[in-house]
């Protein structure tokens, strides 16, 4: 929040547009928690159909270098789809 107010201050306007503060959000999600972004997303963006969810998700996998340090990766298809990789209720 303060990153988003800090940048809303350098606009130097009195009043900004909700689209832009919407893609500031966006912004600061990706690189903070990628779940919250999509959750975020998914209501801002008014994905369509699943696949433009889809899409947006493949691209925050590819970008798993970005992933903070205090996040963790997402699982590989791999690890998800093995029964290893499945967790027993």
């Amino acid at each position: 929040m303060d990153t988003i107010e800090a940048e809303l201050y350098k606009v130097g306007k009195s009043e900004v547009s909700s689209s832009y503060i919407g893609d500031l959000v966006m912004e600061g999600l990706k690189k903070l928690d990628h779940i919250a972004y999509i959750r975020f997303a998914s209501v801002y963006r008014e994905f369509a159909d699943i696949g433009a969810l889809k899409q947006e998700v493949d691209s925050l996998a590819i970008r798993r270098e970005l992933t903070p340090a205090n996040q963790l990766p997402l699982p590989s298809s791999e690890a998800v789809n093995s029964p290893a990789g499945r967790k027993r209720r």
